[in-house]
């Protein structure tokens, strides 16, 4: 059975990756839960018409996001760049307590607290019930809803918005054409649109397949991102590389109608993914062989640490976590146990491989020989906040692009 783009609905493209059935990467299990859990098929297809890339198997939001345990404020570094994209934008638009900042996929509103500091009004549009009741406890305005043309219809009657921020969110709407419909409709004649993903560069050019879950339907160029926005009448007017997530691209768009100067980084940008090969499918073909020798790599790293006699505790539960450990598949007895701030996380197991989740603290009374950096996304400040594991001679392993031990 052919493959359709969920974009631009060709059939010309490939399967290019299969990382096998993997569960979901945010379904942590409570201790005494059934070991048995479900796994979904997790591979990756590039049209070759639009050069979407998206998963081959779609998970329904509903399953996804029923029990979301992700709290963006968690990490300080992502704070801090939350602090810094509110006063960039603030000051770029000129944002004031007459405008409209609509956030989708606010989850606990950490960003949109910082515009509210400065007096502009915010609403935030978050699924996950637990996450938004949070953000309303915090006193930020939040709806509990999936976002798509129906609820942006419904909200622009009263907040159409001067500002619609879609942090990490693009990728994860199955129904990209209602998502984007929805973008359009909420946003006022002369407003901006800020989008970030993971870009799709970047992920090819560091191996990172541990960035691939049922969560991230899509893994956006700016070439796909622009074919999306267009189909609705959206225009991209600047972009910009930003460090987040393992490297990311922040775009900003308006309708077409609003006739924004385009800035030459788009097209610098543009030339980067051509010259990096992201219209050619066997760009995607060498990126899938080169991902399964660095899950052997990993997999010779915990077989030799176990002849070694060597203890390996991950940190963090992040979601790329799940993915790699699923697909290295090192054994039950390989990881003594993973490490997260969150307390939402602490004292869960992770999926699949059934690890046990506790608080930092417990590192520095087993002393492992090994901290595996399952969010090697923040590792600088990880690794000054366990800085003083190195008394007992323990070693930071960052996964991707392949394993590398820092003492």
């Amino acid at each position: 059975m052919a493959v359709a783009c969920r974009l631009c609905h060709s059939t010309a493209g490939e399967k290019f990756l299969d990382l096998g059935t993997v569960p979901l990467a945010n379904a942590l299990l409570a201790p005494g839960a059934a070991a048995e859990e479900a796994r979904f098929p997790l591979g990756l297809w590039f049209c070759e018409s639009c050069f979407l890339v998206q998963l081959t198997d779609v998970v329904v939001p509903e399953k996804l996001f029923a029990n979301y345990v992700y709290v963006s404020s968690i990490s300080q570094q992502w704070l801090k760049k939350c602090e810094q994209y509110a006063s960039r934008i603030r000051t770029r638009l000129g944002l004031d307590d007459r405008s409209q900042v609509v956030e989708i996929g606010s989850n606990d509103g950490c960003l949109l607290r910082f515009f509210q500091r400065d007096n502009i009004p915010v609403l935030g549009v978050e699924p996950a019930t637990d996450i938004a009741r949070e953000a309303i406890e915090n006193g930020v305005p939040t709806e509990t809803v999936f976002f798509g043309a129906k609820t942006a219809g419904r909200l622009s009657e009263t907040h159409a918005a001067d500002l619609i921020v879609a942090n990490n969110v693009f990728a994860h709407a199955p129904d990209l054409h209602d998502f984007v419909q929805g973008l359009a409709i909420l946003l006022k004649p002369g407003g901006t649109i800020t989008v970030e993903v993971p870009h799709l560069q970047r992920m090819l050019e560091e191996l990172q397949f541990d960035t691939i879950y049922h969560e991230h339907v899509y893994y956006f160029s700016l070439h796909s991102i622009e074919a999306a926005l267009s189909r609705y009448g959206l225009a991209v007017y600047d972009a910009e590389a930003i460090p987040s997530h393992g490297g990311s691209l922040r775009i900003y768009a308006a309708h077409q109608s609003a006739r924004f100067d385009a800035s030459p980084n788009i097209e610098a940008i543009r030339r980067a993914e051509l010259e990096a090969g992201l219209a050619h499918l066997e760009t995607y073909r060498r990126f899938a062989a080169a991902v399964h020798i660095t899950i052997g790599k990993l997999r010779r790293f915990f077989s030799q640490a176990a002849v070694e006699r060597k203890r390996i505790v991950g940190y963090s539960a992040a979601a790329k976590g799940v993915t790699l450990l699923n697909c290295v598949d090192p054994g039950p007895a390989a990881l003594d146990y993973v490490v997260d701030l969150s307390p939402r996380k602490q004292g869960l197991r992770l999926p699949g491989t059934h690890s046990m989740i506790y608080s930092p603290e417990r590192v520095f009374a087993t002393k492992p020989d090994y901290l595996l950096l399952l969010a090697w996304n923040l590792r600088e400040e990880i690794m000054e906040q366990m800085k003083d594991v190195r008394s007992w001679g323990c070693k930071f392993v960052v996964p991707v692009p392949e394993p590398t031990i820092l003492a």
